[in-house]
């Protein structure tokens, strides 16, 4: 009969254990992943290969196994494997798109249709009991060739005959070029990535892993570089899919690999990666420590809060700035008072990590600190982060002390347009005349877009600035945000403001 793989989650390992009793009478093989997972490193390849060797896939649905980030690799490298996938439905769940069309098992009766599975597995085995790519009847002379370049000795004709298929407007074309993804030469799997028409399918991830991986290893790119930025966009595109891909990148140890795939983490947000993120954190490069607070950072998983602690020892002050950043970002006030200690012993790099932490979490005890920073003309980047705070906390009481540092002429500068978004904030619409000629007069740049768009905030007085904004402004960013903002009012004002504004232009 045949190898039958079972993905499933360990909460429904007793209906997984039954499945394989079932399987193994009715004469199949069932494999399941328990012990390859265990086995170090190197699980990935060997569940990989323990895939390849099966025929079909049973995944037991459930609400456990649509949240797994082990389950949604195994259908996934399955389907890009070309196997065949059987869905049996344990639980009523929402589940990933790509798996919509299957055709579900109901198995959360207590009548459960075994005899439908057994007859299933059979009519599917036997309509298709060739491991190769084999030549449908009915397929066209151009399909036909395809297939049998896809078996040359020469990969130039291999890549061509993927390429055929591309172009090809069939589902048998298609078909095919899943079936490429699992073909046994590398460059004839990537070029099937590559070319597959659909390239949000999840078939396609494990091969698209395996160019990538190609790519960095021959060194065809480099970090921050316009092909790093596209891969970034192309893997991150899978969501919560890609995730054990870039796990098991993070055990690389190539620094830029880590790198890459804490970047691709970071921008995906998926809470399953705290921990092998976390594992970063004891890097003995100060770069991926830095790196990993960021990306735990954006995950936003608050378990990671007692890690965070111990890495406000570390040796690098660049370390404890992100650490700082991170635990406000995370809303962690059980370090507030340090942060405030920090700003009055701690190197200026400290201090202002501390001014923007506090401000996220609004503690208002550090308002005296914050307004003493105010006069730290040492340091910018401190000044900068104490005014930006004091408007996140929100108590007027700071406002006179931001007003005596205020020039509204020197707008333009990043500074003095924090200054004015934290005035603006905090509803002091006594500086507003200024705030808005400043703005007006903006000449340069993009524009002091946080100050405008939280005019937007201050009602029919704020509502009234940007109009004047729009009208009288030459700079087209400010006209940008300001139009962007109108548009987030939403009154009949300002919808008939812009329509106006876009007249004259």
């Amino acid at each position: 009969m045949a190898n039958i793989f079972i993905s499933y989650h360990r909460e429904d390992s007793d209906f997984s254990e039954l499945l394989q009793v079932r399987l193994k009478k009715a004469g199949h093989t069932p494999k399941v992943d328990l012990d390859i997972l265990n086995a170090g490193e190197d699980w990935r390849d060997k569940l990989d290969l323990e895939i390849r060797q099966c025929k079909v896939l049973i995944l037991v649905i459930s609400a456990d196994s649509a949240a797994s980030e082990y389950v949604n690799y195994e259908w996934a490298f399955a389907l890009g494997a070309g196997l065949i996938i059987i869905p049996v439905e344990l639980e009523s769940t929402e589940i990933h798109p790509r798996l919509t069309p299957l055709q579900r098992l109901n198995f959360t009766n207590k009548a459960r249709p075994w005899q439908t599975l057994y007859d299933q597995l059979d009519n599917l085995l036997c309509a298709d009991p060739d491991t190769g790519i084999s030549i449908p009847v009915n397929a066209s002379p151009t399909i036909k060739r395809a297939i049998n370049a896809l078996d040359s000795l020469h990969t130039n004709e291999q890549i061509a005959a993927v390429e055929t298929l591309s172009q090809i407007d069939d589902p048998q074309a298609k078909k095919l070029l899943i079936k490429a993804l699992n073909h046994p030469v590398k460059t004839v799997r990537i070029s099937a990535a590559e070319k597959f028409p659909d390239q949000n399918d999840p078939v396609i991830l494990p091969a698209l892993f395996e160019a990538y991986n190609n790519e960095f290893r021959n060194g065809i790119y480099k970090l921050d570089s316009e092909m790093e930025r596209e891969w970034v966009w192309k893997l991150t595109s899978f969501g919560k899919l890609a995730t054990p891909h870039f796990i098991e990148l993070l055990k690389n140890s190539d620094l830029e690999a880590q790198s890459f795939a804490l970047r691709c983490l970071k921008e995906i947000g998926d809470s399953s990666a705290t921990n092998a993120v976390s594992q970063l954190l004891a890097s003995t490069e100060e770069y991926i420590r830095m790196t990993a607070v960021n990306t735990l950072s954006k995950i936003g998983d608050t378990s990671i809060v007692p890690r965070l602690h111990e890495l406000l020892d570390d040796d690098s002050d660049d370390v404890r700035a992100a650490t700082i950043d991170a635990m406000g970002d995370l809303n962690d006030n059980t370090a507030s008072s340090l942060f405030i200690d920090y700003i009055e012993h701690e190197p200026s790099k400290i201090r202002a990590a501390s001014a923007r932490a506090l401000g996220k979490i609004g503690e208002q005890s550090a308002l005296p600190s914050l307004i003493s920073l105010l006069e730290d003309t040492e340091s910018y980047e401190t000044r900068c982060a104490a005014v930006e705070a004091l408007g996140k906390i929100g108590n007027k009481s700071a406002i006179a002390a931001i007003k005596k540092i205020f020039s509204p002429k020197d707008l333009g500068s990043e500074f003095v347009n924090e200054i004015a978004t934290a005035l603006l904030r905090l509803k002091d619409l006594e500086s507003l005349p200024e705030i808005t000629k400043g703005i007006i007069s903006y000449r340069s740049g993009t524009g002091p877009a946080d100050a405008i768009i939280e005019l937007g905030n201050l009602s029919d007085a704020g509502e009234t600035a940007l109009l004047s904004i729009l009208n009288n402004s030459d700079n087209g960013w400010t006209q940008h945000w300001c139009i962007e903002t109108l548009k987030n009012i939403n009154s009949e004002k300002s919808h008939e403001a812009i329509k106006c504004w876009r007249r004259t232009q």
